[in-house]
C-alpha cells in the first residue's frame, strides 16, 4: 500500500519581523545579553509564545520584574540585530 500524499506546508512565518524580533530576544536569554524596557537596560529572564487568533504572541519575563512584558516593547541593543 502507497504511502498518501501529504498536502504540501509553508512554514514561514505569519509575521516575519516580529519572528525576527523574538528570535533575537531567545538570543539575548541565551547570551545574558542586555535589552532595554521603557529606557532601563533589562537581563531577559525568560520568553514564551502562544498562537492567538491566527498570529503568535509573544511575551517576555525581565530579571526582577514579575509581570509580562510584550515582546514589541523591548527595544534591542545594536550588537544583537
Amino acid at each position: 500500500m502507497k504511502p498518501s500524499a501529504l498536502p504540501a506546508i509553508d512554514y514561514a512565518p505569519l509575521d516575519p519581523e516580529a519572528c525576527k524580533h523574538q528570535m533575537i530576544l531567545m538570543k539575548a536569554l541565551h547570551c545574558a545579553h542586555p535589552v532595554i524596557y521603557e529606557g532601563k537596560q533589562c537581563v531577559v529572564q525568560e520568553v514564551g509564545a502562544r498562537q492567538a487568533g491566527g498570529r503568535i504572541e509573544g511575551v517576555v519575563y525581565l530579571r526582577g520584574n514579575p509581570e509580562p512584558v510584550e515582546c514589541s516593547k523591548i527595544t534591542l541593543q545594536q550588537a544583537l540585530q
